[in-house]
């Protein structure tokens, strides 16, 4: 505790007035974001706008006037599709930061589980942060939010934590590490 009072003071700047890393850290994930989701950052509110201004033309009919010698539908389109995609690359951006932190607690509750579950046999779990970060990057997909982190913890640490129970190093117990390694998840044993 000493050394983090020491090291991190409050109020004390630790960059210049901007943050260059965490800005192009967040640039860059929000441009990957972008494309992953792009059928509903562009392609859904350009479809949505579309619909709208039909229904907009239908229900003025043709007697609509000219707004500054443009027909109004001319002059109503671009503002329509503009204001759409602004309004969901914002709302995106904002869900994506949020999926993260929730994503964040639904990885350490299920490695809590397990930890609890494992406790029975004498076996504890410590889970390093970069694996930690490789679990919410590899167990969250734009279309099924975080529905697959269940696998990717079934498959990366359940199933060879198991072989290590059964017939390897954690036949009587011990400390687990779990740790990201050469972009692979390690499990690594103590006693």
């Amino acid at each position: 505790m000493v050394e983090f009072q020491n090291k991190y003071q409050m109020g004390v700047r630790r960059f210049n007035l901007i943050n260059w890393l965490g800005a192009y850290t967040l640039y860059k994930k929000e441009t990957l974001r972008f494309l992953k989701v792009f059928g509903q950052t562009i392609i859904g509110p350009i479809g949505s706008s579309i619909l709208f201004l039909l229904v907009i033309s239908i229900a003025l009919g043709k007697d609509r006037i000219d707004v500054l010698g443009v027909s109004y539908i001319q002059f109503l389109a671009p503002g329509l599709i503009i204001m759409q995609v602004i309004q969901q690359s914002f709302s995106h951006s904002s869900s994506s930061i949020l999926m993260g932190k929730v994503m964040e607690n639904i990885v350490d509750k299920s490695i809590n589980i397990l930890d609890g579950k494992l406790a029975e046999k004498n076996i504890s779990i410590n889970l390093s942060e970069k694996a930690r970060v490789y679990l919410i990057e590899e167990g969250y997909d734009s279309k099924f939010g975080a529905r697959p982190l269940e696998r990717v913890i079934q498959k990366k640490i359940k199933e060879p934590l198991a072989d290590d129970i059964l017939f390897g190093k954690l036949k009587n117990g011990g400390e687990v590490i779990i740790d990201l390694i050469g972009g692979k998840i390690k499990i690594l044993v103590s006693k």
